[in-house]
């Protein structure tokens, strides 16, 4: 697993990787060609595993193949390994906070209320897009310390230093290359509301509008995700993101712990410094799974209902559908169906009749489905589909 970039959450990582990666039956070819969005592999930021996707250019390399010489395999590769140091961040990051609120996760987690729970998760998602793409890919072209290249891609944010210094001519104290950046990027995720820039200098500069509309968005996302996983997971309520408002900041000790993030963060990502972390276990409480009003597949491991009908799959449109595929080795098909499959996908005309597009796979050829993995898996694992 030779030539990474230097980076310390690299070394770190994967230092841990080998009791916490977790392969799950899904084929990663579907999102290469297009038909899928996301990875499908999903993480849980209470558990200790970080979980990919049984065919990937990742699997291939972490079982020891030679990075790819084709440059859109290695962007590929390069991309979803970001992508597993973003769950990381997540991971590591709940358990800051573990060690911070003097909580045991065994019994502890389960007496705090639903609001702390959603502010931790949502200040897991800001230690991961300020801790990678701020703190790392945004230097991709600045010479950058951590050896990445110019035009690797940003997870949730797009940052570049032409982006930065358009700003800076706004407001030239514009900076994200600094400790306290976290403590503001977490106030604005939890709040809603951005400091330091007014509506007239939004107007004077695309790149600042850019900015602020996409971060803006992404808040509001996030936060109706947190709300999301939390009510389902600890409720078994399953509800949609549409609950966006602002996640208070209502005690003194939140924003001491937001303080406390911050600084193991920035030790973290530049000098691959962190406090001894102990495993989060017996987090969730012992909800059946047939007390949950219905089955959400962006927080049921998939692997739960792909047994499903295709009547039941259907009520999951699109994001049971998406991992029905995903499941499927997409070696099953030539070429030339995979085109046929993904155009059908991409128009959505199974729609209205599923049954019906899963026989014509089937006409397609003998559809061979990625067997369970015998790993023990947790009942809940967040993915976007």
């Amino acid at each position: 697993m030779g030539n990474l970039p230097p980076l310390p959450l690299f070394e770190h990582f994967f230092k841990e990787a080998q009791y916490s990666l977790v392969s799950r039956p899904f084929d990663s070819r579907w999102h290469y060609i297009g038909a899928i969005k996301g990875f499908q592999s999903g993480f849980n930021p209470f558990l200790s595993s970080i979980f990919y996707n049984e065919i990937s250019e990742l699997s291939f390399w972490l079982k020891g193949s030679e990075l790819p010489t084709r440059q859109s395999q290695r962007k590929r590769l390069l991309n979803e390994i970001l992508f597993l140091l973003h769950d990381y961040l997540h991971m590591w990051s709940m358990r800051l906070i573990d060690q911070f609120c003097r909580l045991n996760f065994g019994d502890g987690i389960l007496g705090r209320s639903n609001r702390d729970l959603e502010l931790f998760m949502i200040l897991t998602e800001a230690v991961a897009t300020v801790g990678l793409d701020y703190w790392v890919l945004s230097q991709a072209d600045t010479g950058s310390p951590f050896g990445l290249d110019r035009g690797v891609q940003f997870l949730t944010i797009n940052l570049h230093s032409e982006q930065v210094e358009a700003i800076r001519k706004i407001n030239p104290g514009f900076s994200i290359h600094r400790e306290s950046l976290y403590t503001e990027i977490a106030h604005f995720y939890t709040s809603g509301i951005m400091l330091g820039f007014g509506i007239d200098d939004v107007k004077k500069c695309k790149e600042l509008e850019s900015y602020i509309v996409h971060e803006l968005s992404y808040g509001e996302l996030q936060r109706a995700y947190a709300r999301m996983f939390v009510q389902y997971a600890f409720e078994g309520i399953s509800r949609d993101e549409t609950d966006t408002s602002p996640i208070e900041l209502c005690s003194a000790w939140h924003h001491d712990l937001i303080g406390y993030i911050g600084r193991h963060l920035w030790n973290f990502v530049h000098n691959g410094t962190s406090p001894d972390l102990q495993p989060l276990i017996n987090v969730f409480p012992p909800l059946r799974m047939e007390q949950r009003s219905r089955p959400n597949p962006r927080l049921v491991v998939a692997e739960k209902f792909l047994d499903l009908s295709s009547e039941e799959l259907l009520d999951l449109s699109p994001s049971g559908i998406h991992l029905f595929l995903s499941n499927i080795d997409i070696g099953s098909f030539s070429t030339s169906d995979q085109d046929l499959i993904l155009n059908e996908v991409k128009s959505k005309e199974y729609a209205p009749d599923l049954s019906g597009f899963f026989k014509k796979l089937e006409s397609y050829g003998s559809v061979r489905r990625l067997a369970q993995n015998h790993q023990k898996l947790p009942d809940f694992i967040f993915s976007i589909p």
